[in-house]
């Protein structure tokens, strides 16, 4: 699955991509990655390094991406140790920005307080932190639906819970499960920025040019895989199959706008 993403995202066959990782590091206990060791405690740990990976593969798709004109975007609770990643820091160079979205704000009874890293304007205009009733407060996300839970969840929807999830839950659903699920009025407003960008109304954002891209996508190359150039020209030796694209990627877009000269060696 992943060369195939990686594939769609070369071939620029697909205008928007959105991952919804599993929360990176929030909610396990006992925990096992901070704010000061966003990577884990221990990175040999087999469930530290499973996550690991599928947040630099995601993050490496996702720049792929952004730099081809896609808009891109990942979402995670509030809390979450994802952006602290180096992999999400350079998504933030290259004009990403981070939003913050409550559905409560939405209608939902659950506060479900999230970050959204994306390159996507028309997020920007959906962002909320949420508010709190002191006096009914949020639908709390544990254990599972009761016949008397079920009634007061649908009390606290707003205007009421067909309106906002198009379904309601039964007893016995899991709370976790069910708190899954995006109101509908902020999934139509999304859709509906989607329609603007796919008619060209709104384009991705940047706040680098293509040049300044291109340099900052050469140097985290040159870091990652320990290339050496000299003067203006780029020497990048590639063991690894999985790069191949990417690099022809990087070719092609030096040859195409930059006076650069770039040699590989792929599938070396």
């Amino acid at each position: 699955m992943f060369h195939e993403l990686v594939g769609l995202a070369l071939r620029r066959v697909v205008r928007d991509f959105h991952a919804g990782i599993p929360c990176f590091g929030t909610f396990r206990r006992p925990q096992v990655r901070s704010n000061s060791k966003p990577l884990g405690f221990d990175t040999s740990d087999p469930f530290t390094a499973y996550h690991d990976r599928l947040a630099q593969r995601t993050a490496f798709i996702l720049t792929i991406a952004l730099l081809a004109g896609a808009f891109i975007s990942v979402e995670q609770p509030r809390n979450s140790r994802l952006y602290r990643l180096h992999c999400s820091k350079v998504l933030l160079q290259l004009g990403c920005v981070i939003s913050h979205v409550a559905f409560c704000c939405y209608g939902s009874a659950f506060h479900k307080p999230s970050k959204w890293l994306h390159n996507k304007p028309w997020l920007c205009e959906l962002e909320s932190k949420g508010s709190y009733n002191q006096s009914k407060g949020h639908f709390k996300i544990e254990g599972s639906f009761t016949k008397s839970s079920v009634e007061v969840f649908r009390s606290m929807c707003k205007p009421s819970c067909e309106a906002v999830y198009g379904v309601c839950p039964k007893p016995g659903d899991a709370v976790a499960a069910f708190s899954a699920a995006y109101p509908r009025a902020l999934v139509s407003r999304m859709a509906s920025g989607l329609l603007a960008a796919k008619s060209g109304q709104l384009h991705p954002e940047s706040s680098l040019s293509d040049c300044a891209i291109f340099a900052k996508l050469v140097c985290w190359i040159l870091i990652q895989f320990r290339c050496h150039h000299r003067k203006n020209r780029i020497h990048l030796v590639s063991g690894s199959k999985i790069l191949n694209g990417f690099m022809r990627f990087v070719i092609a877009l030096a040859s195409k706008s930059f006076s650069v000269s770039v040699f590989a060696l792929l599938g070396t």
